[in-house]
């Protein structure tokens, strides 16, 4: 049986993911980071990115993208079981 690796993902989809995904490193990714934004949109046009920008913190919306590191796909897959709506993809990034 071969064992699978932890890698370094990318997650996105609403705030409720990265609850589920406590124990793992842990990096926003926000709208500083334009590559990894577009990586996302390329696979997912729909999803509105975090708009942590805003001046105002009433205005922030309910997106969430994430790195995940030392994690494996099945990890990911079974940690965010209680909550698939709100997780909308993951790509391996390492």
């Amino acid at each position: 049986m071969e064992r699978e690796t932890h890698q370094t993902w990318l997650v996105w989809g609403d705030t409720e993911i990265e609850a589920f995904l406590d124990g793992y490193w842990l990096t926003p990714v926000g709208v500083d980071d334009p590559d990894l934004l577009s990586m996302i949109r390329d696979r997912d046009p729909e999803w509105e990115p975090p708009n942590d920008d805003v001046e105002n913190l009433d205005d922030l919306n309910n997106s969430c993208a994430l790195v995940v590191s030392t994690i494996t796909e099945k990890e990911i897959v079974e940690r965010t079981a209680e909550v698939r709506k709100s997780l909308r993809g993951y790509i391996r990034i390492k």
